[in-house]
């Protein structure tokens, strides 16, 4: 079995880009159709970080759920060719990996509006820069995300 190159870095910010666009447009359906801080008493802290929470579980599900259980990738990556795959066998990673080890850290990135938390989905961002290219939740999910070659048909000789 041949293995697939590791993506390139621009590659996969731009697939987080338009994964982090559907989640963010995905999460304003869910929170008007929910109507979970339409109340001025959801707006305590109390009650705001278990309804967000809420929101960001239920948005990612419905908005990455789908595609990571069927295809084993999102839909910014499956629209730029990449992949992602153990390490170990260059497989498909089994859904339970991908919804709960990997797929925290999208949302993680709404913290970089949270002051001294922001700190946490940049440094798992500044790992693509290591040799490896993998972020830090490639490596709490021994995955890789790697860009899968695009067959094209050979070319007939005259």
């Amino acid at each position: 079995m041949s293995s697939n190159p590791p993506a390139n870095r621009w590659r996969r910010l731009f697939a987080t880009g338009i994964d982090l666009l559907l989640f963010l447009v995905g999460a304003m359906i869910v929170t008007l159709v929910s109507g979970l801080l339409e109340r001025a008493e959801a707006w305590e802290y109390q009650q705001l970080i278990p309804r967000v929470a809420l929101i960001i579980f239920i948005t990612y599900l419905l908005v990455h759920g789908l595609a990571l259980y069927k295809y084993k990738h999102t839909l910014g990556k499956q629209w730029l060719k990449l992949r992602i795959v153990s390490t170990q066998s260059q497989q498909p990673l089994p859904f339970w990996k991908l919804l709960w080890l990997r797929g925290p850290f999208l949302p993680m990135l709404l913290l970089l509006a949270a002051g001294p938390l922001a700190v946490l989905p940049l440094l798992d961002s500044l790992l693509i820069f290591t040799r490896s290219k993998r972020c830090g939740h490639d490596y709490v999910a021994a995955s890789q995300v790697v860009c899968v070659a695009i067959k094209r048909p050979a070319q007939e000789t005259e």
